[in-house]
């Protein structure tokens, strides 16, 4: 048996390099007992410590290293690793500072340094960090892919395109680079190119499952829906994670409206992992699709999920309490909007059922766009503009969203009674004696469904016109707004006017009838108790109008549905418009 701690030490380091750690750990520990007190020999007790998930282990031995020799830059860049690891970001910049004075020409210390920035939040200095380690090290794959991940994710496209296709030219092989940049440009609308990337990923590497679900959400996008349905099944067949390939099948099967599938999908992923929070929330939106709220209000709430919020555009601190269902008798309570201005309308009618729970402030927040509008709405003490600063401080918040669940809306209780807003009132202003209709032909351009829930144009909405008798009134705010002075017929324009809702309800309410894509006028409309026709798609038609239905539990007898038979034929669409319209005009 060994007994020279010199030779424990060699022994040791020779058992690392032969990767049988459990040997070197031994080895190393043996040498420490005898009195040995090698910093290198410590590091790799650290080492041995932390590749086996014993962290606390390793950490004592790093810092043992540091304490010898404060100016050992190993040491102390692995020990930032550990802590950027574990959270402990504070601790961890200062490990990697240690690490740089030591040593500042280690290009690799600023690189994890930048990884930590990045990580926490510190952009600008996680950029700095970044350039740094590139200039020590120029054309690194590595410092290029995070530096164009970090300029992507501050929407700085040019520069983080240019960042990956560095990487390309040093490393042509780079499976991660061309995935990054083909995401890139599929989000800039340059499909072909983004398509070809990932072919030529594919021609790299067929078996990687994240390949073949990029190239089936491209494929999608472009609607080209069998050959994504097939990308992505490939995916599954290839992945080492099907939680993940079995989630994005689901969702995509979701979105084409095949609910038994689908549902097959994520209970087989959640069968998987109980706790995936993608494969909750889709499956809670099928299911209040379906109608089966007392299920699907549950799984709503993984939209919260940290993991998910960048998708959800759901984030929200406060220094108090979330509103779980406590008792909410003498105690005051912030509603906190959510996602989209439809959303804002349609779930604001909860105001008055808080406000019967005994809430003695009972505060909205919402946008200015919505402020006027909401003065009209019942149960609210106060009203307060969500402008990203702080919000008053109450006992309790509540995200909007989250109102139905917790005030136990089913399919058959649901508080519909309309209008529950009003407009501000004022002279009328449309033309007289024709029957007036509103039109609204796309919604907002950065709506993750916009391609297909908006018509590709106003000229779609041609054979509405053929309707003798009527006054046409277009509410078209934004895009889609300029089409009009290139129309030949007649249309009323209302955009220059609606400033905010509140000018937009005024205008509905002179309206006998509104026809709109899915889109915020929808549920101003229905919260307004004013008659509307509803064009749906047929891909990814949103939750809350359900699975095959032609009215809505949330507008009763106030909204018609009218919904695509087939992805894309808004022709058979406005042919249905049409018909009905021309009856109901005739009377």
């Amino acid at each position: 048996m060994v007994t020279n701690p010199l030779l424990l030490a060699e022994q040791a380091f020779a058992s690392y390099a032969l990767g049988d750690l459990p040997q070197a750990l031994e080895y190393a520990r043996q040498a420490l007992i005898q009195g040995i007190r090698d910093v290198a020999l410590l590091n790799l007790a650290g080492a041995c410590h932390f590749q086996a998930g014993q962290v606390a282990e390793a950490e004592f031995f790093w810092r043992q290293a540091l304490r010898f020799k404060p100016d050992y830059a190993e040491a102390a860049n692995n020990l930032a690793i550990l802590l950027k690891g574990q959270k402990r970001y504070d601790e961890a910049f200062q490990a990697y500072r240690q690490a740089l004075v030591a040593d500042g020409a280690n290009a690799h210390s600023w690189f994890n340094l930048g990884n930590l920035m990045r990580e926490s939040g510190r952009l600008a200095e996680a950029e700095a960090a970044y350039r740094q380690a590139l200039t020590l090290q120029p054309g690194s794959p590595d410092f290029l892919l995070n530096l164009g991940i970090l300029l992507q994710s501050a929407n700085r496209s040019g520069e983080a395109e240019a960042s990956f296709r560095q990487v390309l030219e040093h490393s042509p092989d780079h499976i991660e680079a061309r995935l990054h940049l083909g995401l890139l440009l599929q989000q800039a609308r340059r499909f072909p190119e983004a398509e070809a990337l990932y072919r030529q990923a594919l021609a790299l590497q067929g078996d990687n499952a994240a390949i073949h679900t990029h190239l089936g959400n491209l494929l999608s996008a472009v609607k080209r829906y069998a050959e994504a349905e097939a990308a992505l099944r490939q995916a599954l067949l290839c992945s080492g994670n099907p939680v993940v390939s079995l989630c994005d099948l689901g969702n995509f099967l979701r979105k084409a409206q095949r609910f038994d599938e689908a549902e097959a999908c994520f209970s087989q992923a959640l069968s998987l992992d109980p706790d995936h929070p993608e494969s909750l929330l889709n499956l809670g939106l099928l299911r209040l699709a379906e109608g089966r709220f007392t299920e699907g209000w549950p799984l709503y709430e993984a939209r919260r999920h940290p993991d998910l919020r960048h998708k959800t555009h759901i984030d929200f601190q406060a220094p108090f309490a979330r509103w779980q269902g406590e008792s909410l008798s003498g105690k005051s309570l912030l509603m906190v909007p959510e996602q989209g201005f439809g959303d804002q309308i349609q779930l604001c009618r909860y105001a008055p059922l808080l406000k019967r729970r005994g809430v003695t402030q009972l505060t909205l927040a919402c946008p200015a766009c919505l402020q006027r509008l909401f003065q009209s709405l019942a149960g609210t003490d106060r009203l307060v503009i969500d402008d990203g600063k702080p919000l008053p401080v109450h006992d309790y918040w509540v995200f909007s969203g989250d109102l139905p669940g917790l005030l136990g809306s089913t399919l058959e209780a649901i508080p519909a009674t309309l209008p529950y807003l009003r407009p501000p009132g004022g002279p009328s202003f449309l033309p007289e004696g024709r029957f007036r209709v509103g039109v609204v032909w796309k919604g907002n351009a950065n709506h993750l469904n916009d391609a297909s829930r908006s018509l590709p144009g106003l000229s779609t909405l041609t054979p509405l016109w053929s309707v003798t008798g009527v006054t046409f009134v277009s509410l078209q705010k934004g895009a889609g707004e300029e089409e009009i002075a290139a129309f030949e017929h007649p249309l009323v324009a209302m955009g220059e006017r609606l400033t905010d809702f509140a000018d937009t309800a005024e205008v509905v309410a002179q309206l006998d009838l509104v026809i709109s894509v899915d889109t915020a006028v929808v549920h101003l409309s229905g919260a307004l108790g004013k008659r509307c026709w509803v064009m749906l798609p047929a891909w990814s038609c949103d939750f809350r109008w359900m699975r095959g239905r032609a009215d809505s539990p949330w507008y009763p007898e106030v909204l018609r549905l009218f919904r695509q038979k087939e992805p894309d034929d808004w022709a058979g669409v406005v042919a249905e418009v049409t018909a009905a319209l021309r009856k109901l005009v005739a009377g």
